[in-house]
């Protein structure tokens, strides 16, 4: 009787503290900037260096001071539940001068702050920067979009029938 309860109070516990989860934004994936530049498949062009990103063993980049380009490739994702109110991504920056990401400009501070990109052409991210300019791109969420390659995994449960 007392393993009975014991597990069921488990259950609850677990459950619980799924619900209460506010780390991660629902509706986005963690890392995806990890995730999409794996296997070399962003491009730098000019001044990009990779650099740390928002935490210690997450991936990052520097732009700048000279030009600079940074090509991430990003595809349609089936997330349905939104981050906020932006559709497209975004990108959390800091940094002096401007980044220019697809047709948009964007004025950089030097704290940290999430900047929307409405929307990507041809299933692509592109961020440059002028000479004089200088980015650190540390983390990029969206509830639209995923890292090319995700929707081509599968997982099926061993031995389901």
């Amino acid at each position: 009787m007392i393993d009975r309860r014991m597990r069921l109070l488990v259950l609850v516990l677990g459950l619980a503290a799924c619900e209460l989860d506010f780390h991660a934004p629902k509706g986005t994936s963690p890392r995806l900037l990890d995730r999409a530049c794996n296997s070399a498949q962003c491009t730098m062009s000019g001044d990009v260096t990779e650099a740390e990103g928002i935490t210690p063993d997450s991936t990052g980049f520097r732009l700048g001071p000279g030009a600079a380009k940074l090509t991430i490739p990003l595809e349609s994702s089936t997330a349905t539940s939104a981050v906020s109110s932006c559709k497209g991504v975004e990108l959390l920056v800091a940094g002096q001068g401007v980044l220019h990401a697809g047709s948009q400009s964007i004025v950089l501070q030097d704290t940290y702050a999430w900047s929307c990109v409405p929307s990507i052409d041809n299933n692509a991210l592109v961020l440059a920067v002028d000479a004089g300019s200088t980015v650190r791109l540390v983390d990029i969420r969206s509830s639209t979009l995923d890292y090319v390659g995700s929707s081509a995994c599968s997982v099926a449960a061993v031995g389901a029938r």
